[in-house]
């Protein structure tokens, strides 16, 4: 994520937790730790027993950086599905380019929660996570149809151009799509390397 789509995220997450402290006193101390830069108040505030509350807590930790990212990886096991959603957004957000994005990918694969499932693949695709190209076209043929489409754009993101997929296809028709897709792989696989080393040092 280059530095000011950084920037904006963190503007608009700090906008959304002013609207909601404006409206909830369970949020407000949310927005001054965020405010504050307070890693460790947010992360305590990531098991608090009210899911809104811990969600909050989890995507402003996602505006402070890398130094956040312990903290958001565990609130990926959260039983509560609306903080491992919040904590995909988060994980990406605060990961950025070069992070090891395993836990993430793992998210993807394997949370029994479609909406979570489809935050995490969406955050691969953010982070352009090249090494995760085989989640994102498991993802092709998820169950779930917005898992699909994330996956798509995903794919789509890091390779640099869309390829039919059948999102709406049957299951034989969505799996022939995919391995097409994965036995022209190779061939792009060293290119798309090159053009995503060359955008990392880009200006923003």
């Amino acid at each position: 994520m280059r530095s000011w789509q950084r920037a904006a995220a963190a503007v608009l997450a700090a906008a959304l937790l002013a609207g909601c402290a404006k409206d909830d006193p369970d949020i407000a101390p949310i927005r001054r730790y965020r405010e504050r830069g307070d890693t460790e108040a947010l992360a305590r505030e990531t098991e608090n027993k009210k899911a809104k509350v811990a969600a909050s807590a989890v995507e402003a930790l996602g505006t402070l950086g890398s130094k956040a990212l312990p903290h958001v990886q565990k609130a990926l096991q959260d039983k509560r599905p609306e903080v491992r959603e919040a904590a995909a957004v988060a994980y990406a957000r605060a990961a950025g380019r070069n992070v090891p994005v395993g836990s993430l990918a793992a998210t993807a694969r394997s949370d029994p929660s479609p909406d979570v499932r489809a935050a995490a693949v969406t955050g691969l695709g953010q982070v352009r996570a090249i090494d995760e190209i085989e989640t994102l076209l498991a993802a092709l043929e998820d169950e779930d149809r917005t898992v699909r489409l994330r996956a798509s754009v995903a794919v789509a993101r890091i390779i640099g151009r869309r390829y039919e997929t059948y999102i709406d296809g049957t299951p034989e028709e969505r799996h022939q799509a995919v391995n097409q897709l994965r036995a022209v792989w190779p061939t792009l696989a060293g290119p798309t390397r090159e053009y995503l080393k060359s955008q990392q040092g880009a200006k923003p």
